[in-house]
């Protein structure tokens, strides 16, 4: 059990190196600033000065990454739909009700 956690610690230890991996770690913290009414120019001002990244994050860039990642969480928050539910009896592609927010409210919020 010891080498595994040694193993587990080293790869821990190895830094992301791609922008999509370094944003997506911190991805819970700009959501939280912006619900907190921080804008996004200034995210990416700060992203710029002290992130470390070899390219330079755009405002469109960030608004991309925050796309995919609320995105991805709405997929992982929502349950699978249950054939014959009594909350909504027709197969899930024709509910309307099992729809999520429409991709501008992601985006825009």
């Amino acid at each position: 059990m010891g080498d595994t956690e040694e193993l587990r610690a080293l790869l821990e230890g190895i830094p992301a190196r791609t922008l999509a991996a370094k944003l997506r770690a911190l991805m819970p913290v700009i959501e939280s600033r912006i619900e907190a009414g921080v804008r996004h120019h200034e995210i990416v001002a700060v992203l710029n000065q002290n992130g470390g990244f070899t390219r330079k994050v755009t405002p469109k860039t960030l608004q991309c990454y925050l796309y995919r990642y609320r995105k991805a969480q709405l997929g992982a928050s929502r349950e699978p739909h249950r054939q014959g539910s009594v909350s909504c009896p027709r197969p899930w592609r024709s509910c309307r009700h099992s729809r999520g927010p429409s991709r501008r409210s992601i985006l825009w919020r």
